[in-house]
């Protein structure tokens, strides 16, 4: 397995968010070694908030990179697992991210699947915590548009996963077989989706088959929030 440049990388964030998950998994695919701070406790939300202004999970902090500072931080889980790309190069297991492609169209369609996901998962993020505030999800003419919003995202989804499971268009050559961004997306988003039981994903069969088959591979396993809450 190539292993990066990188000599230290430490991530701030939960072992439950679906984000974190995602630049786990990338630092696993890729041999980074890596230190998760927990940020649940008091001690690790000052430590999270003194470094990011944002407050926001993940962020990481990278040292050993010969074009960056040591401990650089990094505030975007996107941004930080094509760091980690970048810095394993050409022969990294992971396919490459789509602004790397030479093909506009395969690009453009790798960013639309990632925003996608993205939105959908963003969308049962809002609901999940402000029903757990209380509030009546039913009654809420916001709440119920994220929920519609969240399906409607995920229909789509389902309706474009490939025979291999990919929510996109992928390059040929030495990438079409690789891992790529998006199916990490999609089954870390699909498995926190199921893990807080915010979203009956079985309702689209190709998207419950990608994540039944990906959630096996090493890395995946390793990083599931189990029981955690």
């Amino acid at each position: 397995m190539t292993t990066s440049a990188l000599a230290s990388l430490r991530i701030w964030g939960t072992v439950t968010s679906p984000f974190v998950r995602r630049v786990r998994i990338v630092a696993l695919e890729l041999g980074v070694e890596h230190q998760l701070v927990d940020t649940n406790g008091d001690d690790g939300q000052r430590e999270l908030r003194s470094r990011s202004p944002i407050w926001k999970v993940p962020i990481a902090e990278v040292s050993g990179a010969r074009e960056l500072p040591d401990a650089t931080l990094v505030f975007d889980s996107h941004a930080i697992t094509e760091l980690l790309l970048q810095r394993a190069g050409a022969d990294a297991p992971l396919r490459a991210p789509a602004s790397w492609q030479h093909d506009a169209a395969v690009a453009i369609d790798e960013r639309n699947a990632v925003a996608v996901i993205d939105a959908a998962l963003e969308s049962l993020i809002n609901v999940f915590y402000v029903g757990r505030d209380g509030l009546d999800v039913e009654g809420s003419a916001y709440l119920i548009k994220q929920r519609e919003r969240a399906a409607a995202a995920l229909a789509w989804l389902d309706a474009r996963i490939d025979a291999r499971g990919r929510p996109c268009a992928t390059p040929r050559g030495a990438d079409a077989d690789r891992l790529g961004l998006p199916e990490i997306a999609l089954v870390t988003a699909l498995g926190w989706m199921r893990f807080r039981d915010t979203y009956p994903i079985e309702r689209h069969p190709r998207l419950a088959r990608c994540l039944a088959e990906l959630d096996e591979r090493p890395s995946f396993a390793a990083t599931r929030p189990f029981a955690a809450r």
